[in-house]
């Protein structure tokens, strides 16, 4: 299940980007006759306090971190900063937060059962 969640969200990150990204942008090349579906869907964006305490609730601990985006239809277009991944080594709930600024953030996924890729031990 963690894994289709995160090819979904993956994958409708590197399309959105490479279909709403201006000529001069970063352009991500795909296969021809790639077809791409986009989801609709809410993200839930706060203040950093009610963000810790979300966070702090499931006892999930920072785990990696990055420059993500999202897109949305709408303007400005698309959001980017820190990405941040929280998971709970114990129980295997997670967290991924795009941080818009050092005061607020916003979770894109929340899941469980976190743990590697092992399926055949062949990568995805």
């Amino acid at each position: 299940m963690l894994r289709y969640v995160l090819i979904v969200l993956l994958g409708t990150i590197l399309n959105i980007s490479t279909v709403a990204a201006e000529p001069e942008a970063e352009n991500m090349p795909a296969p021809p006759g790639t077809a791409w579906s986009l989801l609709p869907s809410f993200i839930n964006c706060t203040d950093i306090v009610s963000l810790e305490e979300v966070i702090s609730k499931y006892q999930e601990i920072p785990f990696t971190s990055g420059h993500g985006m999202i897109l949305i239809p709408s303007p400005p277009g698309r959001f980017s900063g820190e990405l941040r991944t929280y998971v709970n080594p114990d129980t295997g709930s997670f967290s991924v937060v795009l941080m818009l600024d050092a005061s607020t953030g916003c979770i894109l996924v929340m899941g469980k059962d976190f743990s590697p890729w092992m399926q055949n031990k062949t990568p995805l």
